[in-house]
């Protein structure tokens, strides 16, 4: 299997899960997933045994809960800060692993609008689906380009 395949799923707003002897994919994004999708798909189907024992190996993803549900609002808006700075964090890592990424103007105005709403959740007149639905943009922008440049070529 290629270096690089689950990340760049990922990327694309996929979220890939083992699921006993077969994986399970779930688009993530906003909208019909990218057709750029198609292809990594079937290369992971011819992978699946690979792809699984990698899956299978990884430490699970642990999810961030809000321990602070009926805290002050100063605990919430530090805990919001704490989740908002994980995903972004994650985010990063995923492309960084994929090994493509360009800044287009589309990915410059999905940042000032991350840093815009990231203050908006803080402040309440948002909330941090809005936030990590922006990432996860971010994330397939960046990434989108160089994969489609390469299927061009």
């Amino acid at each position: 299997m290629r270096p690089g395949l689950l990340s760049e799923l990922a990327a694309l707003g996929y979220e890939i899960l083992p699921e006993g002897e077969n994986i399970k994919l779930r688009y993530l994004g906003q909208g019909i997933p990218p057709e750029a999708a198609r292809s990594l798909i079937t290369e992971l189907k011819k992978h699946k045994v690979e792809a699984l024992n990698l899956l299978k190996r990884r430490p699970p993803v642990e999810v961030w809960k809000n321990p602070h549900k009926q805290g002050t609002p100063k605990a919430r808006r530090g805990s919001l800060r704490v989740a908002m700075e994980a995903n972004l964090h994650q985010a990063m890592a995923d492309v960084q692993a994929s090994g493509r990424w360009k800044a287009t103007p589309e990915v410059r105005k999905l940042e000032a609008a991350m840093d815009a709403t990231y203050v908006k959740v803080i402040v309440g007149q948002s909330n941090l689906q809005d936030f990590i639905s922006l990432v996860s943009q971010w994330k397939i922008a960046g990434i989108r380009v160089t994969c489609q440049g390469r299927a061009d070529a």
